[in-house]
Parts: C-alpha cells; structure tokens; sequence
C-alpha cells in the first residue's frame, strides 16, 4: 500500500470539435486548420484519451482519480459517471481574464486549483501511454 494518495491529471482538446474551433477563430482571428503547419497533431483527436486511459487500468491501477482538463468538452465515449473520472473544465482552475486558453504552458500553471486534486499527481496528455507496470514509488520517493 502507498503512503499517500496519487491522482492523473490530463490535459485533453478535441481539435476537430467545430465548437471549440470557432471559438479559437474568434480569439485567434484567423481560421485554424489543425492539420497543418507545428499544430499538426498538436490538437488532433485521434481517441488517443481512451487507449491511455485503459493503460491507466492496466499498469498503474493505484492511481486515485483521474482529472480531464479541457475547455467545455467531453469524449463522447466517456462515462460521466465513472467514480475515478471527472471532467475539469478551464472554467474551473483558470481566472476569467485567461479565458478562453489555448496555451498549454497557462493551463498546466493553474492545474494546482483543480478541487481535491492531491498533493502528489501525476500529469499527462492524451498520447501518453504507460506500457508496463509501474509502482508509486517509479515516480515519488516515500
């Protein structure tokens, strides 16, 4: 048994949400196509989220809860209800003048203020994936 508890922190966009690209094409003024130039792949959903997380299952199943941060989305293939899993909009952890966020670098900053989150966390994005089993003590001294 670990000494303290360990959550997982995601960082998740939909890159192909016509919703959320809108609203980048507002804040940005221009329209973004995600399939080209350095975005490429940086915003593109290809379900990865899912794979990861059945890692999360299967590898370092002593992780306490898993945190979705994104900007008013959800996998459709998600179970909202899931005890371990919850959806943490930017709404929630970014101050109002930050919004809407695009940067990476902001969000993570503000990953501190996600409610009940624990002291030890692990952060991660969708394309992360755990490949062998790993102990708590991988990732933090006791």
């Amino acid at each position: 048994m670990q000494p303290f508890d360990i959550d997982l922190v995601y960082l998740w966009v939909d890159g192909d949400d016509p919703k959320w690209l809108e609203k980048k094409r507002q804040f940005t003024g221009k329209v973004t196509d995600c399939s080209e130039g350095n975005n490429k792949g940086r915003y593109v959903n290809n379900g990865e989220l899912k794979y990861s997380l059945r890692s999360v299952e299967k590898y370092v199943p002593w992780i306490r809860r898993i945190y979705i941060v994104t900007d008013d989305q959800c996998p459709a293939w998600l179970q909202r209800d899931h005890p371990r899993i919850r959806i943490v909009d930017h709404t929630e952890i970014l101050p109002e003048e930050a919004l809407p966020c695009f940067n990476s670098s902001v969000i993570e900053y503000f990953i501190y203020k996600i409610p009940g989150l624990s002291e030890h966390f692990l952060l991660a994005n969708d394309d992360m994936f755990f490949n062998k089993t790993l102990s708590p003590d991988y990732f933090f001294d006791k």
